[in-house]
This record gives C-alpha cells, sequence and structure tokens, in this order.
C-alpha cells in the first residue's frame, strides 16, 4: 500500500509540476524568416525591439523599438498557438515546393524551450500562426 501511495505521490507532483498553462508562458523571442533564391528575410521580436534584415535584391536592415503594449499583444496572440505541437500545424498551400512562394518559419523560443513550425509558404501561413506574423508586418509598415 504505502509504494502505490508513494508512487501516486510522486507521479502527481511530476504532472503539476510539468504541466505549464499559457498564462504562465515566458516568452524569450520570436523568429520569422523567409527564403527564397537569392532574397532572405529575417525578423526578430524581443521584449523591447523588433530587428529586421532583408538581403538580396534589396538590402535592408531596421531597428524598432517595442512598447510594453507590443509586446503584450504577441504575448497574447502565442497563449492562442499550442507551441509544444507547433512542428504539427498543416500548411495550406504547397507553393515552396515548386518555387512558387518563398520558404517561411517561425520560431519561438521560450524558457521551457524553442519551438519550430513547419515551413510554409511566405504569405499563407497555417492560420493559428497568422496573428503573429500579421502583427510583425504591421509594425513594419507603421515605422
Amino acid at each position: 500500500m504505502k509504494p502505490i501511495l508513494l508512487l501516486s505521490v510522486i507521479c502527481l507532483t511530476f504532472m503539476s509540476c510539468s504541466a505549464q498553462s499559457s498564462s504562465d508562458l515566458k516568452v524569450l523571442d520570436i523568429v520569422y524568416r523567409e527564403d527564397a533564391r537569392g532574397n532572405n528575410l529575417y525578423c526578430k521580436v524581443t521584449p523591447s525591439k523588433l530587428e529586421m534584415n532583408r538581403m538580396g535584391l534589396t538590402e535592408e536592415n531596421r531597428n524598432l523599438e517595442l512598447s510594453p503594449s507590443q509586446w503584450d499583444v504577441f504575448v497574447k496572440a502565442l497563449q492562442q498557438i499550442d507551441l509544444p505541437n507547433l512542428a504539427d500545424l498543416e500548411p495550406p498551400s504547397e507553393g515552396r515546393a515548386t518555387d512558387r512562394a518563398a520558404t517561411a518559419q517561425l520560431i519561438v523560443k521560450t524558457t521551457t524551450g524553442e519551438y519550430s513550425s513547419s515551413l510554409f509558404d511566405a504569405g499563407t501561413p497555417p492560420e493559428p500562426l497568422e496573428e503573429v506574423i500579421d502583427l510583425i508586418f504591421k509594425i513594419l509598415d507603421e515605422e
């Protein structure tokens, strides 16, 4: 009886420690990248800035400051995504397979690990990622 009780306590403790609600999520940074033949876009969002580097036919580097409220919008959008299963999201199109679209990917780094989406066509991300990617481009367009 005692071994079963001890095992139960250990299991419950392990499950409660390993379970982390999305509201406890501590996001460190977000990376969005697009790659095509000769053109690359790299965007990194941190709690204090948005860094954008475009290389290829047109080259551009921008570093924009983020307000705490802008960062909060990113975190809230990420809380709607099941990050441990980010790689399992199905891309809605396959244009990148035949060079009809640039290849894109979203990577989220948290205190619990790094989560990468599968590759998808730039401009048509899996639906759960749309809000985060749209926020990046919205800030870039405003500046």
